[in-house]
């Protein structure tokens, strides 16, 4: 399995193995390097029904269910899949808009964006020394009107 953008069909990519796995009812969970310099091992395990879904997730799992490759042992684990049901928390606004900048840019930024980004900050909210990096390096990014991280799975989610 490699890990990164899709590039081609040939390839088994690591995004590949999670929507299959989001497809059963089953989510990526342990990823080790068992011999340096050799391919690592990922482990896939049951969902946890009570588990939090990270905003990523959620659009894959949209996007399957588009492509008519969600079964019913995922379907019956799904979350309320409503983007407009995400919140993004006020100290990732205020941040953002004491930086007019950041905030203009974010404000052009695709929804979906948006969304993955604050949700990966705002997952780490108990943990505030975390919490603020991420948020540090999101508002900076904006302030220099770049888009980071994977977001997008490479445009596949973006994709009709």
């Amino acid at each position: 399995m490699t890990r990164g953008i899709p590039k081609d069909t040939q390839t088994f990519w690591y995004v590949d193995a999670v929507e299959e796995a989001l497809c059963f009812g089953w989510i990526d969970s342990t990823y080790k390097v068992i011999v340096p310099g050799q391919p690592a091992s990922q482990r896939l395990v049951p969902r946890n029904p009570h588990s939090q879904w990270s905003e990523l997730n959620k659009q894959r799992c949209r996007r399957l269910i588009r492509l008519g490759k969600m079964t019913p042992a995922g379907a019956r684990l799904l979350p309320d899949l409503d983007p407009g049901q995400f919140k993004i928390d006020p100290k990732i606004i205020n941040a953002l808009k004491r930086q007019p900048k950041a905030w203009a840019f974010f404000q052009t930024c695709p929804p979906l964006y948006r969304r993955v980004r604050c949700d990966t900050i705002q997952i780490k909210k108990r943990d505030t020394k975390l919490f603020q990096a991420r948020l540090a390096k999101f508002v900076a990014a904006c302030a220099q009107q770049k888009l980071i991280g994977q977001w997008d799975d490479g445009g596949r989610l973006m994709a009709n």
